[in-house]
């Protein structure tokens, strides 16, 4: 596996012919439904589907993200899932790049306390009471 997105765009750049690069990197291509992604990290977590509605405050608009009937929630409904699941960085920025979102970038003055937040393992409301507090948009449906 190529890695990083880094190391890939390095050989992605480093090539003459696109055909190439294509052929020698097929595995490392981001080619997962963002259904299918949920499912493995509930597996993963030993979650279900109701735990991760319930502590990502999204309700039963969970069960139609897993069931493939909704497929392009909000970047802060995934930020929801993410707090709601405990996922690592890794985990997220994969989340963000299959629904085609910029990953949490420490830079913003929101995503830097959502950050913060995911390292100190933090719930919704925690979350959202220190976005409020610093007058950022908190994290709605």
């Amino acid at each position: 596996m190529a890695g990083t997105t880094k190391e890939m765009k390095e050989k992605l750049v480093s090539v003459s012919e696109y055909k190439e690069f294509y052929q020698n990197n097929q595995n490392n291509f981001i080619e997962i439904s963002l259904s299918d992604y949920l499912i493995q990290l509930m597996e993963k977590r030993n979650m279900t589907i109701a735990q991760i509605a319930k502590s990502s405050e999204i309700g039963d608009y969970m069960y139609k993200l897993i069931n493939g009937k909704k497929k392009n929630p909000s970047r802060d409904v995934l930020i929801r899932i993410a707090i709601g699941m405990k996922l690592e960085e890794d985990e997220i920025s994969k989340l963000m790049r299959i629904n085609h979102f910029h990953e949490l970038d420490s830079r913003d003055k929101r995503d830097a306390v959502i950050i913060f937040s995911l390292n100190k393992a933090f719930d919704l409301p925690k979350v959202n009471e220190m976005l409020y507090e610093l007058q950022l948009k908190i994290l709605g449906k």
